[in-house]
């Protein structure tokens, strides 16, 4: 277990003394890859900074962050470090509020100093504005050695995500399978959503719709439905209704009521990973460590992202591995691909207003 430390600043010092021990230290650690994964004492310390915030503050309420380098890391390094933190206060479940928001007024103030001693990495977070104790300032403080982070590398496996766009419009759709045309070898496009099955073909550049299946409507309907399409079954799911496809998916449909699933989309819950959209991936990384990808923890109205994980095992601990994707609005739908290392993914594009699809690869640099 990952201790938890609060420490009351009665006076200046106990900062000052931690955040000025910089004479006579060059700068010699360079991030050599933008962007590149944390190495894993980094994610580590970053992680008990999160657990110790989470520790005196309330989740509830909005903070605001700011950060400052006094150490020899450069920008680079820096930034992935604040982004770093950033992302585990989101995991933490706290809402990060603009500097020119209302919330900002009563928001706690993080402020984090990136600083070092002659051997040690010294990374603080002054905690102000605390409801929950607003008379003291108190600090969230851990330290890393230079030996195990001055070359920014890891032994460690790495996850690397990528995403490819598939298909948008401005309907909701609720699940895509890509599949392969026998006669052309053109890949062929199905679009779930809630009252028909679409099937999009290339026409030169282009997908044109083919054919479209009417789904019919369920008994009780759902505000917020899910569906699915399993191709290797043959048969798409959408609330009590179960279509079968004739021959395949591509062709026609023949439904009826079938018995309601608890759960059309069977998310994973996975420990440390809470309130959060998560599913495994085929294959493994690193000695046989299983690959999970779960989304943010905000709600429809933010934008959000996919971290990558590794965990020994389905209900074991997970710990984040490289870097996280980001998205324009919410991922509305996680499901793993079978027979490779990606997931389909739905989200909606809060710039555009937008559905779009995308398929998301994660892949092991060991």
């Amino acid at each position: 277990m990952q201790s938890r430390l609060r420490l009351h600043l009665a006076t200046p010092a106990l900062l000052g003394i931690l955040l000025a021990i910089l004479a006579n230290i060059s700068p010699y650690v360079t991030w050599a890859q933008s962007g590149a994964p944390l190495p894993k004492p980094w994610n580590d310390a970053v992680a008990q900074l999160g657990d110790k915030i989470a520790a005196v503050t309330s989740p509830s309420t909005p903070v605001t962050f700011e950060a400052k380098n006094i150490s020899s890391l450069d920008a680079s390094a820096a930034n992935a470090v604040e982004l770093a933190l950033e992302h585990e206060l989101q995991r933490h479940s706290f809402r990060l509020a603009s500097a020119d928001s209302a919330a900002d007024q009563t928001a706690i103030q993080l402020r984090l100093t990136l600083s070092e001693s002659a051997d040690q990495f010294i990374w603080a977070v002054q905690i102000l504005n605390n409801p929950t104790d607003p008379k003291s300032s108190s600090a969230a403080i851990v330290a890393v050695l230079k030996t195990d982070l001055a070359t920014g590398e890891t032994d460690e496996p790495s996850l690397s995500l990528e995403k490819r766009l598939v298909w948008k419009q401005p309907e909701k759709f609720l699940d895509f399978a890509l599949l392969k045309s026998s006669a052309s070898g053109d890949p062929e496009l199905l679009i779930l959503e809630t009252t028909k099955l679409a099937l999009y073909k290339m026409s030169g550049s282009q997908r044109q719709i083919s054919r479209t299946n009417p789904i019919p409507q369920a008994a009780s309907l759902s505000r917020d439905p899910q569906g699915k399409i399993n191709l290797q079954d043959r048969y798409v799911l959408i609330a009590d209704q179960k279509c079968i496809g004739d021959p395949d998916l591509s062709g026609n449909l023949h439904c009826g009521e079938s018995k309601p699933y608890p759960a059309i989309i069977d998310y994973t819950s996975v420990p440390g990973l809470p309130a959060t959209v998560t599913t495994p991936v085929f294959g493994t990384c690193g000695t046989n460590k299983m690959i999970f990808l779960a989304t943010g923890v905000g709600d429809w109205t933010a934008s959000d992202s996919i971290q990558g994980y590794l965990g020994a095992a389905l209900h074991e601990p997970t710990v984040a591995s490289g870097s996280p994707m980001d998205f324009e609005g919410p991922v509305m739908s996680l499901q793993s691909e079978p027979d490779t290392s990606a997931a389909r993914t739905i989200i909606h594009n809060l710039k555009t207003g937008n559905y779009e699809a995308y398929i998301v690869t994660a892949t092991c640099s060991q």
